[in-house]
């Protein structure tokens, strides 16, 4: 009899102890994981997803797991934008921390510009997986969604040098209801627009859906400048002070763009600025012509699009040549900027030949027009000149170097002219 109630004891304790792990199961909360992404400038961004995981321990190296549900496969992450999520896995809480979220990619990840595949490399998500550190409090017992925010268009570089595009991940993870969130409507739903929201050095982009609807969510709290890129047709709309509370969900409603004016303008600066200018705008209708500001700047305002020849015209004896700047765009409410255009000097030169006595004196000779100073030093014979000088009245000076018994020397207002030579004959120098 003894024997038979240890069994039963036995085994109702097992049973007991199975109900309790029941119980604790089903007392701790859920964590599901969504993704989203922001807009680029390319057809299709392709990831090979391989799996997604979760960390609940103290270490960023080790305690990683799987969530359960993965679907493994290609995600477009340009179909995921204005509000649309792509379902990633889900995991039961195990702890009060969540110190991350891991996504592992495989190899077969590309991009599609203008029609074209490229393959894409992501050494590091391929490695050792993309991770998004948390290190957040989390209430064991409670339901949890996170939304994990890939930038597509800040994670693609292009490099150069081995010709590849490369994918270096910009990622941000938010709990669904927390923060605020801002989202609009742009009227005109038809016009590809991008939106940003800016705060400091920090940018969270998105565009439009087909309907001009978007969305950010998860925004910390502060102070925001909402950006409105819409096509060239339309006006760029800047809104200052966006407040952004926690829990704060912002309806923008409905914002009309404004088009362009049907004219543009061109700016830029002639380097050196000192050299007054007349330059021309020309096409095959028209010219238009202006001068330069006493900074160099100068201006051309409601100009009609189209495709213009720029002529610079430096001043009569500024010896400067002219310019031309071809196929110079003007588009419809923008300002073609062109720079900084340093104009030439004129390639007007002539000669100088003379000769120092006594020749046993080795004489430095120098060439003085303006602020340009340009040397020579004599001949055994004493013979000295000076080749492509530029035109214009010059002062020499000549520097006895060695004996050094003897005095410098000047000669003033000495012409030289171009594609002429010009022989100031002999120089004596005196003793000191």
């Amino acid at each position: 009899m003894a024997k038979w109630t240890c069994v039963f004891v036995l085994l109702f304790s097992g049973l007991f102890s199975c109900g309790e792990k029941e119980d604790i199961q089903s007392s701790r909360g859920s964590i599901e994981i969504y993704l989203t992404d922001a807009p680029a400038a390319f057809d299709e961004v392709n990831i090979d997803l391989r799996n997604v995981l979760i960390n609940f321990t103290d270490s960023e190296n080790s305690g990683w797991q799987s969530l359960d549900e993965v679907e493994a496969g290609q995600i477009d992450l340009l179909n995921l934008y204005g509000g649309i999520e792509k379902f990633l896995g889900s995991s039961l809480i195990e702890s009060e921390k969540i110190t991350g979220f891991m996504l592992v990619l495989g190899n077969d990840n590309y991009l599609v510009k203008e029609g074209m595949e490229y393959p894409l490399f992501a050494p590091g998500a391929q490695q050792s997986g993309l991770k998004i550190m948390l290190n957040k409090p989390t209430a064991i017992s409670q339901d949890f969604e996170y939304i994990l925010d890939f930038d597509a268009m800040a994670s693609i570089q292009y490099d150069q040098q081995n010709d590849q595009y490369k994918l270096i991940p910009v990622l941000r993870a938010f709990e669904r209801g927390s923060g605020g969130s801002l989202r609009g409507t742009i009227l005109q739903k038809d016009v590809f627009t991008y939106v940003s929201i800016i705060k400091g050095a920090d940018t969270i982009n998105t565009i439009t859906n087909s309907d001009g609807y978007f969305f950010m969510g998860g925004l910390a709290a502060g102070n925001y400048v909402l950006s409105v890129s819409p096509d060239r047709k339309y006006q760029k709309l800047m809104l200052d002070d966006i407040n952004i509370t926690a829990g704060n969900n912002i309806d923008l409603g409905v914002i009309s763009l404004s088009e362009k004016p049907n004219t543009g303008t061109i700016a830029g600066k002639i380097v050196p600025a000192s050299v007054s200018t007349t330059i021309l705008l020309a096409n095959d209708l028209d010219t238009i012509n202006t001068i330069n500001g006493q900074n160099g700047d100068f201006l051309f305002e409601q100009i009609e699009p189209g495709i213009y020849d720029l002529l610079i015209i430096p001043e009569v004896n500024s010896n400067y040549e002219n310019k031309i700047i071809s196929e110079v765009e003007v588009i419809a409410g923008d300002t073609t900027d062109l720079g900084v255009i340093q104009i030439n000097k004129l390639n007007r030169t002539g000669q100088l030949i003379g000769k120092v006595a006594p020749a046993s004196v080795d004489t430095r000779v120098a060439a003085i027009l303006d602020s340009d100073t340009t040397f020579t030093t004599t001949q055994n014979n004493g013979d000295f000149y000076f080749e492509q000088l530029e035109e214009g009245s010059y002062t020499l000076w000549f520097d006895p170097i060695e004996p050094t018994d003897y005095l410098e020397g000047f000669l003033y207002d000495v012409k030289v002219n171009e594609g002429k030579t010009t022989d100031i004959g002999n120089i004596k120098l005196s003793k000191k």
